[in-house]
């Protein structure tokens, strides 16, 4: 047990080493470990809640932004070369994690508080948090390598409105509306991210966009995708 856990600490650090700055600036930042029924159990560097021991890696909070205009498109964004996580893949506008602090791990609240943050940070995108709808919650879980995995309760938020944005490249390396028509042929051409692909094949997406932008549903439910 020694061995493993030293063994462990030495991945870590090596990962550490070789990846970009811009990336493991982030990598002590504390996000919120869950059970399946999206109780808080403490809390895990953002390294370690994705690396994989014992065959998965720690369960935690997550959210998946869906940011949509007048015209009722989709922002997608395509995932910077230098993420650890699945780079380089297109997923939905700006996914994320809320924050082990009092001021994001409060529900449904603390989710729309992080999906304000990091909007702004990835994209340049200044949301109003309390006009962030929050939709549902989703549980899933994809290896990205050998050693990190994502393994999330995913709390599904949307965003409606014209907003200037201008993409961080560290973070972003595309950005592109998608009309709804186009989803599916986008989505079944393109590499996207896992949780990207499960919400669309899920059909929870397309019945969010049909209901743009009055009556978004909004309940306590867990899908498991």
């Amino acid at each position: 047990m020694i061995g493993q856990r030293i063994g462990r600490i030495l991945g870590i650090s090596r990962r550490k080493a070789a990846v970009c700055p811009s990336q493991s600036q982030f990598f002590d930042e504390k996000l919120i470990l869950v059970d399946e029924d999206d109780r808080i159990q403490g809390s895990l560097s953002k390294l370690q809640s994705h690396t994989i021991v014992d065959g998965k890696s720690p369960l935690h909070r997550a959210f998946s932004l869906f940011h949509f205009n007048s015209s009722k498109k989709l922002l997608i964004q395509k995932r910077s070369l230098v993420k650890v996580t699945f780079p380089d893949l297109w997923t939905n506008t700006c996914c994320s994690h809320p924050l082990y602090t009092l001021s994001e791990m409060d529900d449904f609240e603390g989710v729309k508080t992080a999906a304000k943050r990091r909007a702004d940070f990835e994209l340049g995108l200044k949301l109003d948090a309390g006009k962030i709808h929050h939709l549902t919650r989703i549980l899933y879980s994809s290896n990205c390598s050998e050693t990190l995995a994502e393994n999330e309760l995913d709390h599904c938020v949307l965003s409606f409105g014209d907003f200037d944005f201008s993409a961080n490249p560290d973070e972003v390396s595309d950005t592109k509306w998608l009309a709804s028509e186009d989803l599916k042929p986008f989505v079944s051409s393109e590499n996207v991210t896992p949780w990207f692909s499960k919400i669309v094949e899920s059909g929870l997406l397309e019945d969010w966009w049909r209901q743009l932008p009055n009556d978004l549903p909004s309940d306590d439910l867990i899908h498991k995708l």
